[in-house]
């Protein structure tokens, strides 16, 4: 059985992944390290949602960065393999929503014959 603590902390983990902003950003460092004024432009977003967003994923360890001069260029965190486990989620978000138009497709086709 899971225990509480270990359940808020997945709750909290999806929670992060839970933002579009925020998967924009992984998916944004998946091949670059980029300091955050390029990531503003890439989101189209202002600078301080950019900020909250980067700093939400530097807390939750999803990213880090590497100061060279007075600027930090973000990247990865490598050792979570993140890439992996949003492969994971689409592959299953993908089965989902294909179970469900298989529903739909099922249901209008009894809709149509009744």
């Amino acid at each position: 059985m899971i225990s509480a603590e270990f359940r808020r902390s997945i709750v909290e983990f999806l929670r992060v992944l839970g933002d579009a902003t925020r998967l924009e950003v992984l998916d944004i460092l998946k091949d670059n390290e980029l300091p955050s004024s390029k990531i503003q432009r890439k989101l189209s977003r202002s600078q301080s949602t950019t900020s909250k967003h980067l700093n939400m994923l530097l807390d939750n360890n999803l990213i880090n960065f590497e100061k060279r001069g007075n600027i930090k260029y973000y990247k990865l965190n490598r050792n979570i393999n993140i890439e992996n486990l949003l492969t994971q989620i689409n592959s299953i978000v993908t089965t989902i929503n294909k179970e469900k138009l298989k529903d739909i497709r099922d249901v209008d086709i009894i809709d149509t014959l009744s």
